[in-house]
């Protein structure tokens, strides 16, 4: 049964047209990732794409190449993630995503990721007449990004609170 059930699966991912045979994939969506600033090509980092529902994944090659051969147009998101490249410093958060449309004009999306290594901010925060340490203070850092042409800003880190001496230190930044 769990033969059955495994053969059923994989007819249903290869797509087969109601005249029986096989249909083939009319749209592609291909890239490379490569390491910012140096532009070397990036292995193993995992890159999904989702129009709806689960995403398909699969892990670049030695060239950080990767290409998915999908049947419908429509409204995409591809992600891309490397455990040492992620803000948070694991697979979990998303560290690069875009979003785009394949259509029978535009049947081909040709995509150039490239992934940065996280940074670090450190300050301290003192009281503008006193001088002294602000202990307690909330500290948030935000980051601009683009959206179908629109700016977002959102939070990307949790709120840090200074310590004693007013020192605060956020880790898993993207750079810029």
């Amino acid at each position: 049964m769990m033969r059955a059930g495994m053969m059923l699966a994989a007819v249903g991912l290869l797509g087969v047209s109601s005249s029986g045979q096989e249909a083939s994939p009319l749209y592609e969506i291909r890239g490379v990732v490569v390491e910012s600033g140096s532009g070397q090509p990036l292995e193993d980092v995992e890159v999904s794409v989702q129009p709806s529902g689960n995403p398909e994944k699969l892990a670049t090659d030695l060239t950080g190449a990767f290409r998915f051969r999908v049947n419908e147009p429509g409204r995409y998101v591809l992600t891309a993630r490397k455990p040492s490249y992620d803000p948070s410093g694991h697979a979990a958060k998303v560290y690069w995503q875009y979003h785009f449309d394949l259509s029978k004009e535009k049947p081909r999306a040709d995509l150039h990721v490239s992934l940065a290594r996280p940074c670090s901010l450190t300050g301290r925060i003192v009281d503008s007449e006193s001088k002294k340490p602000v202990a307690g203070a909330s500290v948030r850092v935000y980051g601009a990004g683009f959206l179908d042409g629109a700016v977002h800003i959102s939070p990307l880190d949790p709120v840090n609170t200074t310590k004693a001496d007013g020192v605060f230190r956020m880790s898993g930044l993207p750079p810029g």
